[in-house]
């Protein structure tokens, strides 16, 4: 899949370590560049593995799609598909429950 970033400092958060460590956390920041890259890999979503908890959102972020970083804390990456083949990374958030 072509991946794209909708800022640019989620793209160099994907490209070096050092800037996924610094804006993200050490486990984080490593776990975000593994799923990235990962995705890269891939010819489309159904590929994507299982354990990484691909799920659609709902209500207001109807279209938008989250991969967990870190379930524990409640850390995930949001996608879109805005068209067959791409994904674009919106942006990494924390789920609050309750």
């Amino acid at each position: 899949m072509d991946v794209l970033f909708s800022t640019d400092e989620l793209r160099e958060c994907a490209l070096d370590q050092r800037v996924a460590t610094r804006t993200f956390g050490q486990a984080v920041g490593r776990k975000y560049r593994e799923r990235v890259n990962g995705l890269m890999g891939l010819d489309s979503p159904q590929q994507i593995p299982r354990s990484w908890r691909f799920h659609p959102l709902k209500h207001d972020r109807e279209g938008q799609f989250a991969i967990d970083l870190n379930k524990d804390k409640g850390v995930r990456l949001i996608v879109t598909l805005p068209q067959p083949g791409v994904l674009r990374v919106e942006e990494v958030n924390t789920v609050h429950y309750g």
